[in-house]
């Protein structure tokens, strides 16, 4: 059944889809997989994933979320609380730390940025607290956008910057007192218009379940210039928009 679903939810935008919204998870296995052992397998599933039971959730959303997580086997490697339990136990600030404690004494330097990177026989990097380093070679972890910070002997070709996308995610959540889309036959994710994704979640989390709201999450993705301009607006002029 496992490797079924991992086929299923690639392909599950296709023709089927409206049909695939139309049905419970727990339907859609009992008609493809009916048996005593198929039920409990996609019961512990849906609990380790979204711990709400199939019976509830919209076969296209489970299917849809396999899918952007890139299959049952990265969804199933933590089991304790299912998908929404994080990784990085410490976040991703622990990860960093982790790392760093790694590194030998004085080998991390703040608030001294490059200022300057001088290729020669070696590679010397100037920062602005006025030390200088000899290494073989220099990563560049900033956008290209900000490499006119640094000044670079011999300078390089402009073709050699290359050119970074920048944009942002706006992450909108609209709660409602009723899940209508489920009675437009709407379920799972789609596309907005504007750019970007919709999800529509069957099961909404324990808080706002109790505060009897459903919400749909938006995540539209904004160019650099668009999202300054969002930014730089008060928040009556982001509701009347």
């Amino acid at each position: 059944m496992y490797a079924w679903l991992d086929t299923l939810c690639q392909v599950n935008h296709g023709p089927d889809a409206r049909f695939l919204s139309g049905l419970t998870f727990e339907a859609l296995v009992r008609a493809n997989f009916p048996g005593e052992d198929t039920e409990p397998a996609a019961e512990l599933l849906c609990e380790i994933i979204f711990r709400h039971g199939p019976g509830e959730l919209n076969a296209l959303y489970v299917l849809d979320h396999i899918r952007r997580s890139g299959g049952l086997k990265g969804i199933l490697s933590v089991i304790e609380d299912g998908g929404h339990d994080q990784k990085l136990r410490n976040g991703i600030h622990g990860l960093r730390s982790s790392l760093a404690s790694q590194l030998p004494k004085d080998a991390i330097h703040l608030s001294s940025p490059v200022i300057k990177i001088m290729q020669k026989m070696s590679c010397l990097t100037e920062t602005s607290s006025g030390e200088i380093w000899s290494s073989k070679q220099v990563i560049m972890a900033i956008p290209t956008t900000e490499y006119n910070t640094v000044t670079f002997e011999p300078p390089p070709s402009r073709k050699s910057f290359g050119r970074s996308d920048i944009h942002s995610w706006l992450d909108l959540t609209f709660t409602y007192d009723t899940p209508w889309w489920k009675e437009s036959g709407l379920g799972g994710a789609g596309e907005a218009d504007i750019g970007g994704d919709i999800y529509f979640p069957d099961v909404p989390d324990s808080d706002i379940l109790q505060a009897n709201m459903y919400p749909i999450h938006f995540w539209i993705r904004l160019n650099y210039t668009d999202s300054q301009d969002w930014l730089g607006k008060s928040a009556q002029e982001m509701e009347a928009e």
